[in-house]
């Protein structure tokens, strides 16, 4: 007889083999290397001040939605300008307004770096506060 025969425990190779597999398995279709994406905003509780707002209604239509966001961006490139603090301008998004449009909105904010706006149910409002001159309040 064969002293250094080696015996292989079958059903402990497979549990070490298939249960590792099953594991990224489970781990891939069910919990893990999930993407979570989360745009931040912040409400005050104040609420938004009195301002003199333009409004500007957002619907379906991708060209008029291109249209009506570039005269945004040209009304609050003429209110920062002057330094404005009585006008502003509020993008209501009508029921029928893409979530694209939405985006490209907060894009365009974004990109402009638009300091003091807000989200409110189906309205972005957009303004610029007074500059503080040194005063102490």
């Amino acid at each position: 007889m064969n002293q250094n025969r080696k015996y292989y425990y079958f059903p402990g190779l497979i549990s070490l083999v298939l249960i590792p597999l099953m594991c990224i398995w489970f781990i891939y279709t069910n919990i893990g290397f999930m993407q979570e994406r989360v745009i931040e905003f912040n409400l005050s509780r104040r609420g938004l001040p009195e301002r003199n707002y333009e409004k500007f209604v957002v619907d379906s239509d991708s060209s008029k939605t291109n249209q009506q966001l570039d005269s945004v961006r040209q009304r609050m490139k003429s209110i920062l300008e002057k330094n404005d603090t009585i006008n502003g301008v509020n993008l209501n998004f009508s029921s029928s307004a893409s979530y694209n449009s939405f985006i490209k909105s907060l894009d365009m904010i974004s990109e402009n770096d638009y300091k003091y706006w807000a989200v409110e149910a189906n309205n972005i409002w957009i303004l610029d506060l007074p500059k503080n001159k040194g005063k102490i309040s």
